[in-house]
């Protein structure tokens, strides 16, 4: 379950970015913005796998596996 809340606090900050630039109406850099998709998109993907990789009863090392392509 912590790495569900770890993804969760991932995606939080993500949004918070996303907020913040929005509100003070600023244009974030490339890099900074490739990072709040990472957390938003990208976390939620990890969230799914990983709730799924923790549930599966068969294939597990497939759901492992693709786990171990979102994150690199």
């Amino acid at each position: 379950m912590n790495s569900a809340i770890y993804e969760m606090r991932n995606i939080h900050l993500g949004q918070g970015h996303d907020l913040r630039w929005s509100y003070h109406t600023e244009v974030p850099s490339l890099q900074p913005c490739i990072h709040m998709v990472d957390g938003k998109t990208g976390g939620f993907l990890r969230l799914v796998t990983r709730l799924m990789s923790s549930e599966a009863t068969v294939n597990q090392q497939c759901v492992l596996h693709a786990i171990q392509i979102i994150e690199h």
